[in-house]
């Protein structure tokens, strides 16, 4: 696996993105939003590392977030290059469709309509929701942003 020029040995995306995925889930069951963004950011760049893609973080963030992966040892260069806006855009409109439906649950609430057990803990994941969108969002425009011009 190729970095910015520096080869990663032992590196099994098989192996270590459901382990991410896990504690990812064990971090939104906790409600720990910072770890679940890091988690986030973590799949996002092995996966893409996985499928030979490029992401546009810079180095220098990017070699800290690798380095705190299990199974990453430093080697040699190679690098492919391209961007993953269009999973980020795929995972901001999901994130938006759900922050809708909370929307449309509050108005039931509003109307005086007596809401679902499930539409309650819903509504209690909106601060979350919110959260994500906006760091996904940030995530999107530093992507985009460090574009290279074609």
């Amino acid at each position: 696996m190729d970095v910015d020029g520096v080869q990663y040995s032992n590196f099994s995306p098989e192996k270590l993105l459901p382990l991410l995925k896990e504690e990812l889930e064990k971090a939104k069951a906790a409600k720990d939003h910072k770890k679940a963004g890091k988690l986030r950011n973590q799949i996002w760049i092995v996966t893409d590392l996985s499928h030979g893609v490029q992401t546009a973080i810079p180095k220098a963030d990017l070699i800290p977030i690798l380095q705190n992966l299990p199974g990453f040892n430093q080697d040699k260069p190679a690098v492919k290059k391209t961007s993953t806006v269009a999973v980020e855009d795929k995972q901001l409109k999901a994130l938006r469709k759900k922050l809708k439906q909370i929307e449309d649950i509050k108005a039931k609430q509003a109307k005086g309509e007596k809401l679902q057990p499930q539409q309650v803990t819903k509504l209690e994941t909106e601060d979350q929701l919110k959260a994500e969108i906006k760091e996904l969002e940030e995530l999107t425009q530093n992507l985009m942003c460090s574009k290279p011009a074609s």
